[in-house]
């Protein structure tokens, strides 16, 4: 669609406007979601991962080379 066109730089402005207000609308959502979900002991995200280095075993074992 070309904003050169009599009319349309309205048109444009609006949808900005709505889409700028959804996405107000949609961040408040989650964040009320995410203060219900802690509030219930609930942590979102990916899980910790535990790294335990150095390795603890051998993967290859006593034979030197990987078990296939």
């Amino acid at each position: 669609m070309s904003t050169t066109r009599p009319g349309t730089a309205p048109l444009f402005a609006f949808f900005a406007g709505m889409a700028e207000s959804e996405r107000e609308y949609i961040r408040e959502e989650s964040v009320e979601g995410q203060a219900s979900a802690r509030e219930r002991g609930r942590h979102g995200g990916r899980p910790k991962v535990v790294d335990t280095w150095p390795p603890t075993h051998d993967p290859c074992g006593p034979t030197g080379s990987p078990s296939l």
